[in-house]
């Protein structure tokens, strides 16, 4: 009895021990790929912190270029009103365009034109051009 109580010892021992290395063996694999995953996900943490400084630096230098493009536009809007104040008063533009009209019709040339109504010289052979070919139609 005694022999057969060691046998059975010794069996549950043997099954014990099988279990135990069994446990033991799926723990090391575990373990191993919680290593693995653990250092994917360092270096996917890594990769990511390095496209957001990259989006940063590209979003400040969007930011930059929105600035100088309204810059920009108001400089060019300003130059526009000051060549359009420059060519044209607005006050006397219709006045003077009126009085070319007549003196052309009375056979002014275009530096009557320029110094009388303060024509540009390119307006005012415009304007003449523009009688001549009436009085052809």
């Amino acid at each position: 009895m005694s022999e057969l109580l060691l046998r059975h010892q010794f069996s549950v021992l043997l099954v014990i021990s099988i279990v135990a290395i069994v446990a033991i063996g799926f723990s090391i694999l575990t373990l191993a790929y919680l290593v693995r995953v653990r250092r994917d996900t360092q270096r996917l943490a890594e990769r990511v912190d390095a496209q957001q400084a990259k989006l940063q630096i590209l979003a400040e230098g969007e930011r930059g270029v929105g600035r100088r493009v309204v810059m920009l536009s108001q400089r060019l809007q300003k130059s526009e009103q000051t060549q359009q104040s420059a060519h044209y008063p607005a006050s006397d533009a219709q006045f003077d365009l009126a009085e070319a009209e007549k003196l052309v019709n009375a056979g002014a040339t275009v530096a009557d034109l320029v110094r009388t109504c303060q024509l540009s010289p390119a307006d005012a052979e415009l304007l003449i051009a523009l009688r001549r070919t009436e009085r052809r139609i």
